[in-house]
């Protein structure tokens, strides 16, 4: 059997097909992470005056509850005798600890792997609230601007 009748009969078997494979896949991987760091470069020089205080805002709003959750699991695993209070409101112990069980799993998204990935960037949040929190912080104080810039400074 020739090359050319193998590869038409099974060409996932060809060496050729599989080195092929490799590199598309990683031509596109590349290709995809060149574009994705195009358009967040983009979107940063298009956007500069209004990213910074309308990132902050939403980011700060639509993720206040996730940062007060691990803010709660994470005092409850720094100091867990503080939670031992729980247990005087519910002396029979039928949902404190499986209440303070699902908060642990909470803190680190045990719900899967989609809940994971997410918890993985969500965990991304507090920095970028500090990183464009300073940003702002700066254009008030050091060059005396409005935090927003859409308001007129008096």
């Amino acid at each position: 059997m020739t090359v050319w009748q193998r590869w038409l009969q099974s060409p996932e078997k060809s060496r050729v097909r599989n080195a092929f494979f490799q590199i598309h896949y990683w031509m596109g991987m590349v290709a995809a992470v060149y574009v994705f760091l195009m358009s967040i470069s983009g979107s940063m020089i298009v956007y500069r005056n209004q990213l910074e205080r309308d990132l902050h805002s939403a980011l700060g709003f639509w993720c206040f509850f996730f940062v007060l959750a691990w803010g709660i699991s994470g005092i409850y695993f720094s100091f867990p005798q503080l939670f031992d209070a729980l247990y005087l409101l519910d002396p029979a112990d039928s949902f404190t600890t499986q209440g303070l069980s699902w908060l642990s799993q909470l803190h680190f998204g045990r719900f899967g792997w989609f809940a994971e990935a997410l918890w993985t960037l969500l965990g991304l949040v507090p920095a970028v609230l500090a990183f464009t929190g300073f940003f702002i912080c700066c254009r008030r104080l050091i060059y005396k601007k409005p935090s927003n810039p859409n308001t007129q400074s008096e």
